[in-house]
């Protein structure tokens, strides 16, 4: 009786025992929150649990189209304490997002985003989970609107429900047009001093 119950168990699980829920939406996606996030500094790779490593290295997953791979999501500690640290910050109506480049920071493979919405600014978590599937949904609809190779973090302010979606969309645009702007005066300050220093180097000689 006992083996027959544990079968039926068993092939009841295989028919209709998955579970359809998003476990990341009880996550904030700022590591320091999550014991599973806290294992990465230890650990040191997301995920890794027997600490072999396959004999073929992983395909990397295009991140073309409307999709979110895991390699676009900052993971580590390291990953949001580099951004804290180094990044400049944007102050928008309901969010605020600080950012650093990662074109030579060796993890990061292309432009990557964190979600942090604390309980103190949304208290309910059903709120906190939609808040992050919004802005997670503005993320990889809108690939095109982010700078490239960039590590950004958005910070939530208690004030995203009632922006709403638009609202989210509204300061994440303003976010990127004014750091692709700061990127482009950057650039020009570093070309016209390259041409000072000729210009001075040409008359010396």
């Amino acid at each position: 009786t006992t083996t027959t119950t544990t079968r039926a168990v068993s092939a009841g699980t295989e028919r209709g025992g998955v579970d359809d829920t998003d476990a990341d939406d009880d996550d904030d996606d700022d590591p320091s929150t999550t014991l599973a996030e806290e294992r990465v500094g230890i650990k040191g790779n997301w995920g890794e649990s027997s600490g072999r490593t396959s004999a073929t290295p992983k395909r990397r997953e295009s991140i073309d189209g409307q999709v979110f791979r895991p390699r676009e999501r900052l993971k580590t500690n390291a990953d949001f304490d580099r951004v804290k640290k180094e990044g400049r910050s944007f102050n928008g109506n309901h969010v605020r997002i600080r950012a650093a480049g990662n074109a030579s920071y060796e993890p990061a493979t292309c432009t990557r985003i964190g979600i942090v919405v604390p309980k103190k600014q949304v208290k309910r978590a059903v709120d906190r989970n939609l808040i992050k599937r919004r802005v997670r949904h503005i993320f990889r609809t809108n690939k095109d609107r982010w700078p490239n190779r960039v590590d950004f973090i958005v910070f939530v302010n208690s004030t995203a429900l009632e922006g709403g979606f638009d609202g989210l969309r509204d300061d994440m645009f303003a976010w990127a047009d004014s750091y692709s702007k700061r990127l482009a005066q950057s650039a020009d300050r570093a070309a016209y001093k390259a041409r000072k220093a000729k210009r001075a180097q040409d008359f010396e000689t």
